[in-house]
């Protein structure tokens, strides 16, 4: 079998030079693919001077695609270059004169036992001797395209050659590219203009803001021609893009563009001559800003006054001279620094005591009023711009109490008897000690009149702020009718160093006969009873309206919704006028409770039938009937008038006017009582020695007026 072991060894050379062939040809493509890669990437980043990113991202697409070439075209070549059979059978391609007897004799030449396929060993070893011959007088490396081959490798080698030429004609824009392309530094092509923004504001490239605020970007020209203009493009992290032309200060080479109320990260680079700069960064960071703040009043010590919180909502916090001022807070941000800025200036400030990562407190005695800020700095540096809160804080001198006196359920005119209640307001900045009421008569002579001190109980008094009541006797202090009285109310604090006294504007009475009182009572209920009867006037003409819209539909259901409506405001017209005579009531009948013309529960039991009958009057019936017109009005258009709708209404209308005669009805009881008790009196003054009898009969007259009325009789049936 020497002559098979020729042809393998044939073979064996034949796959040398086959796997030879592989390498240099793929090598070649490789080679050609490098140059390609780097005229494209010197090309690009020589003439767009690409950003850093920008260039790491080619550099990851190149080698990607130079890796993929050499495992394509070197690594998996070399993996598979073919066995015996394979190339057996490419040499037959080559040379079809073999007529299969090369592969066949190495395929028979692998069988141990031919036989089993009908042929015998003689056999197999002629068809291997006639294989022989014929193979040995052929070239194997006749089947390698050799010319391909060698043009593809001189084509990766002329590659190589004007790369390594390339380099060493520049070698400084080659030494340019090589660390800007492959290392990824930031070096710089040369070029006539060079654009430097400000390194302080833009360390490596980025600069921290407060989030809204305002960036003045600087950069300045340091090469041989100096750009007249300078384009700045940006871009926002929302996606907003912008280009805009920098300032430009020729003299100083110096150009200008600012950036206000930032509300976003921004990225930015400057075109100008042939420069184009890398990209610069504006970052923004939040400031630190007050999360929740305490402000604590304190009084002098003369006040006696525990320090009281406030809230800013209600207003700037008001303080007394020589009192303190307490400021607590939290920061949404770990600090640094907390100050409190006093004034317009502010460099004037005063550190806080910093308690704790985000506390501070501070406890200070200002002397005048002024405008006072909290100014923060965290622990990158940033501050709140605004200072906030800011607030201005008023500090006042301890003032003078206010004191005002009133009269309650009293008149202008009193008989000597009466009782005046009173109502005493106060108001200090701290606290008012003691008080005392003064009445002073008219004297009868030329001498000076004196005056009649009352004091007020002092543990009503040791507070800034109260409202007093009270009653003052006229009895004792001896008056006689025409005379005139005059009360005023004083009031002092406990300020230092002197104490302020106040008193309030005087209230004057004049004190008149039971015969004057009488005559001025029986007038204004005379009056409040006639208003009242123009009142049930009025009510029934408003009836007679409705009754008219019965007879005379309007046309369309505006109409009848503006004549419901008429008649609506109407009633609370009625209703405001009905509440006005119920306050007059009340005042006439509190008179003469006060001046006690009679027995006093008489008098509160008619006040409370009156004055009580108004007010249901008013809230319940008129209320009810008004709403009634209200509902009426919303319906208009399917408004059965005439119909259930008109009777239902013209019912209400006559329910208001009866209440109103059974009120009419009472204050005509008042005038009575009012003529029967002035008749009583009269007769008692005249004859002081009546008989029991006498009064015992004006008394039942009286006790006649406080029967329950027959309309008030039926309205009880009725309900």
């Amino acid at each position: 079998m020497a002559e098979l072991d020729s042809i393998r060894r044939k073979l064996k050379e034949l796959r040398s030079s086959v796997s030879n062939a592989l390498m240099l040809e793929g090598g070649g493509r490789v080679a050609l693919a490098l140059l390609g890669i780097v005229v494209v990437s010197f090309a690009l980043d020589r003439f767009f001077k690409l950003e850093q990113s920008a260039r790491g991202v080619l550099l990851l697409a190149f080698l990607g695609v130079l890796g993929y070439l050499v495992w394509r075209y070197l690594v998996k070549r070399a993996q598979g270059v073919p066995g015996e059979d394979p190339l057996a059978i490419a040499v037959e391609r080559r040379f079809p004169e073999l007529n299969d007897r090369l592969i066949s004799a190495l395929q028979l030449a692998r069988e141990d036992n031919p036989e089993r396929y009908g042929m015998s060993p003689d056999l197999v070893q002629d068809a291997i001797a006639e294989a022989v011959d014929p193979v040995s007088k052929i070239s194997f490396r006749d089947v390698i395209a050799v010319d391909k081959v060698w043009k593809m490798a001189g084509a990766g080698a002329l590659a190589i050659g004007l790369l390594a030429a390339g380099a060493m004609a520049d070698k400084e824009s080659a030494g340019i590219w090589f660390e800007r392309n492959v290392l990824l530094r930031d070096t710089r092509w040369p070029q006539k203009t060079y654009l430097e923004v400000d390194p302080d504001q833009f360390p490596q490239g980025v600069a921290s803001i407060v989030r809204g605020a305002d960036l003045v970007v600087v950069a300045r020209s340091v090469g041989e021609v100096h750009p007249a203009k300078v384009t700045i493009v940006f871009e926002d992290s929302e996606g907003d893009r912008g280009t805009a032309t920098m300032k430009t200060d020729v003299a100083g080479r110096m150009y200008r563009y600012e950036f206000r109320q930032i509300g976003f990260p921004i990225t930015f680079h400057l075109e100008g001559g042939d420069e184009v700069t890398k990209s610069y960064r504006i970052e923004l960071l939040d400031p630190p800003e007050v999360n929740t703040h305490e402000i604590i009043v304190g009084f002098p010590a003369y006040a006696e006054r525990e320090p009281v919180t406030i809230n800013l909502a209600a207003g700037d916090p008001e303080m007394l001279r020589g009192g303190f001022l307490t400021i607590r807070g939290t920061s949404t941000k770990s600090l640094a620094k907390a100050e409190l800025i006093l004034g317009q200036l502010e460099n004037s400030a005063t550190e806080m005591k910093l308690i704790g990562d985000k506390s501070f407190e501070i406890t200070f005695h200002p002397d005048e009023s002024t405008l006072a800020g909290i100014r923060l700095r965290d622990r990158d540096g940033l501050s709140n711009p605004a200072l906030s809160p800011s607030f201005f804080i008023r500090v006042l001198d301890d003032r003078a109490p206010k004191v005002r006196l009133l009269k309650r359920g009293i008149g202008s005119m009193v008989v000597p008897g009466a009782v005046i209640p009173y109502t005493v307001r106060i108001n200090d900045d701290v606290k008012v000690l003691t008080g005392r009421l003064e009445a002073i008569k008219s004297a009868g002579d030329r001498e000076a009149p004196t005056p009649k001190l009352i004091p007020i109980d002092p543990s009503q008094l040791g507070v800034a702020s109260a409202e007093l009541e009270g009653m003052l006797e006229l009895g004792p202090l001896d008056l006689n009718p025409g005379a005139f009285l005059a009360l005023r109310a004083f009031v002092k604090d406990n300020a230092e160093p002197e104490a302020h006294e106040s008193k309030s504007d005087p209230l004057t009475v004049k004190v008149v006969t039971l015969e004057e009182l009488f005559q001025d009572l029986l007038r204004r209920q005379q009056e409040q009873r006639s208003l009242f009867e123009e009142l049930i006037k009025r009510e029934k003409r408003v009836r007679d309206r409705l009754l008219d819209l019965s007879d005379a539909r309007p046309d369309t259901a505006d109409e009848m919704r503006a004549a419901i409506e008429s008649q609506g405001q109407d009633q609370r017209e009625i209703m405001r006028r009905v509440r006005s005579i119920e306050r007059s009531m009340r005042q006439i009948l509190d008179e003469m409770l006060y001046n006690r013309i009679y027995d006093q529960n008489r008098i509160r039991e008619l006040r409370d039938k009156v004055v009580g009958s108004l007010a249901n009057l008013r809230e319940q019936v008129m209320n009810d009937h008004a709403d009634l017109l209200d509902n009426a009005a919303q319906r208009a258009d399917s408004l059965a008038i005439p119909g259930n709708d008109a009777d239902e209404l013209e019912a209400s209308y006559q329910g208001v006017i009866r209440a109103m005669e059974t009120v009419l009805a009472r204050m005509v009881k008042v005038e009575g009582f009012t003529e029967i008790v002035e008749r009583i009196r009269g007769i008692l003054d005249v004859h002081k020695g009546v008989s029991n009898a006498t009064k015992k009969a004006l008394d039942r007259k009286l006790e006649n007026l406080f029967e329950p009325d027959d309309d008030e009789n039926k309205k009880d049936g009725d309900g």
